[in-house]
């Protein structure tokens, strides 16, 4: 039946994607400048943090995952060149955050930002191959939701290091946007969520 079959495939896929070996982390933690430590080291971080995530934006107006879904359901042949451009996004802003002065009691936390970046990067790579690899592309979504996690969790923990530090970044004041990210995308969704 096209049931059976269709478990048969998600068996075989579920399979083969517990065999395939995720990517190498880009950075460890000797590879990082960590220096300095305290309120006004954390201020210059996220000051250039804020920095390198500004310098490197995409013309996305969504997520590549949404994107994605439009290529395949829609046929929308401009999905994929947003696609790359949110993978350029990422590993360039992982690129840039890897050279930057950290402070000690981050440098955990960027660390797993940057690696996470950077796997988002590459999933949303194979994500522009769904015409031309599909195998790939499936293999990047089973990988898809725990890179996200990933992702999230480094800004909410960066978050908590900043407010356990006494600093809160007002919006607008440089570097907010790198300390409130997580913040901010929950007031965005709930304010969205709440118009009548």
């Amino acid at each position: 039946s096209e049931s059976d079959m269709q478990n048969v495939a998600d068996e075989a896929l579920n399979s083969l994607s517990s065999v395939v070996a995720v990517a190498p982390d880009f950075k460890s933690l000797k590879d990082l400048k960590v220096s300095g430590s305290g309120p006004d080291a954390l201020k210059a971080f996220a000051m250039s943090a804020e920095a390198v995530l500004l310098k490197n934006t995409s013309d996305a107006s969504k997520s590549e995952i949404l994107y994605l879904k439009d290529a395949l359901e829609n046929s929308d042949v401009t999905a994929f060149p947003h696609i790359a451009s949110i993978a350029k996004q990422y590993r360039d802003s992982a690129i840039g955050l890897a050279v930057l002065l950290v402070p000690e009691e981050l440098a955990a936390d960027n660390l797993a930002l940057i690696n996470a970046m950077m796997r988002v990067s590459g999933i949303a790579s194979d994500f522009t191959l769904a015409n031309t690899d599909p195998l790939a592309t499936m293999l990047a979504l089973k990988q898809y939701p725990q890179a996200v996690l990933a992702l999230g969790t480094a800004f909410i923990h960066i978050g908590k290091i900043y407010a356990a530090a006494g600093i809160s970044l007002p919006a607008g004041a440089q570097g907010a946007s790198f300390v409130n990210l997580i913040i901010d995308a929950f007031a965005s969704r709930q304010a969205a969520t709440t118009k009548p």
